[in-house]
């Protein structure tokens, strides 16, 4: 396919078995610019977000990231992609922060005093770096969290795929990451954000894609989205216009 965006996504089907996770979904997002996934548990955005990390592979369709198929596998993407998953577990519990990074940082290649640089660099702008040489399982959930978002940043990566990023994270916290974000977007990566948080979608997404069922039920801008807005028997007439345009949607793709 002729590929426009640093994420091109054209047809995708994923089954796993008789369970179809996604069903169809076409998605382009371009260099700069941050593109939120919004849906409920079980709408999709995690297979779609592993599939373009190349940790699943499509049943049908086409899914390049920077020009790469992603179908591929995660080798090729090395170093091109940043992933955050949700509830990452990759840590290494009995050392230090620092170390955890530094040794990711070493399997990219670099030497080890660079991966150490490197790593304190990223634990300062995840607001870790007191803590940076204490082991990880002395860490709060929330403070892991980040430390997997310090990690997709190590390599500077075009592409950044973060799954429910700040779903454990205080509301300073999450501002913070979602600060750094937007700024590596404004230096030219591509954002894929998932969430369910509607909240921290205005002001940051340029572009929402709404899941549900595993298919796209809108796509579009948050305004556009907001713009959907009525009240609905699920949704409180206090709600923000955001939520109830949300919730029509949602009703609609029933």
């Amino acid at each position: 396919m002729t590929v426009t965006g640093a994420i091109e996504v054209r047809g995708l089907v994923r089954r796993f078995g008789a369970r179809t996770a996604i069903a169809g979904i076409d998605l382009t997002v371009a260099p700069g610019e941050i593109h939120a996934l919004l849906g409920h548990n079980g709408a999709g955005k995690t297979t779609l977000l592993r599939t373009l990390a190349g940790l699943v592979e499509p049943t049908e369709g086409t899914v390049a990231v920077v020009g790469i198929n992603a179908a591929k596998g995660p080798r090729k993407l090395q170093g091109r992609v940043g992933f955050v998953p949700s509830s990452d577990r990759s840590a290494y519990q009995r050392i230090s922060g620092l170390e955890n990074l530094a040794f990711f940082a070493r399997l990219h290649g670099m030497r080890k005093r660079a991966a150490f640089a490197r790593a304190s660099e990223v634990l300062d702008q995840v607001g870790l770096a007191d803590r940076a040489k204490d082991p990880v399982n002395a860490w709060s959930h929330g403070m892991q969290q980040r430390l997997s978002v310090a990690r997709a940043l190590l390599t500077d990566p075009p592409v950044l795929l973060i799954d429910e990023a700040t779903h454990d994270l205080d509301p300073v916290a999450a501002a913070t990451v979602r600060e750094l974000i937007a700024a590596r977007a404004e230096q030219g990566a591509a954002v894929l954000w998932a969430t369910q948080r509607l909240e921290e979608l205005r002001g940051f997404a340029g572009a929402v894609t709404l899941m549900a069922n595993g298919s796209a039920a809108f796509e579009g801008s948050v305004e556009a989205l907001a713009a959907r807005a009525v009240p609905t028997v699920t949704t409180s007439r206090h709600a923000s216009e955001l939520e109830q345009g949300y919730m029509a949607v949602i009703q609609e793709a029933a």
